[in-house]
């Protein structure tokens, strides 16, 4: 392996370490995703609830993975699950007060967070590094998520 390669993975394996620094008001990442997640979709809901059936496929996750999630939250008194009354067959989820209250400090938290980092960064050098790090993904992905994709391009 050479030198360059050995400091590209040192480098990615730093952020590991910052794991639990991203644990911003005692709630899991996943978690706060998944109410902010639920505060995006009832913005454009009618009644200002969510289907579950919306959350999974927005989120891109297993339904049984999101029932995890909003049993825990459901238990914390941060979501409500309730029946959709015009079709039985849908859970509806919407926040308590003390998950928009939640959700509201994991924002506050995020961006003064993304603040201080572009201050101590700058704005050219945030630019160029969230074009690299599309570009990271996507070349991960390409090579390997999508083995095929990568046999087509050799």
């Amino acid at each position: 392996m050479i030198q360059e390669e050995e400091d590209f993975l040192r480098a990615l394996n730093r952020f590991h370490k910052l794991g639990p620094a991203f644990h911003m008001t005692g709630t899991s990442r996943g978690k706060m995703i998944l109410m902010g997640t639920v505060v995006r979709l009832s913005e454009i809901s009618p009644d200002g609830k969510v289907r579950v059936s919306d959350l999974v496929s927005t989120l891109q996750m297993p339904a049984p993975g999101v029932s995890r999630l909003l049993k825990g939250l459901e238990e914390e008194a941060l979501v409500v699950r309730t029946i959709d009354p015009s079709d039985r067959r849908n859970t509806l989820v919407s926040l308590t007060d003390s998950g928009c209250a939640e959700t509201e400090r994991g924002r506050a938290w995020i961006n003064q967070t993304v603040d201080a980092i572009t201050e101590g960064m700058g704005v050219e050098k945030i630019q160029t590094l969230t074009t690299l790090l599309n570009e990271l993904y996507d070349q991960i992905n390409r090579v390997c998520l999508n083995p095929e994709e990568k046999k087509e391009t050799e």
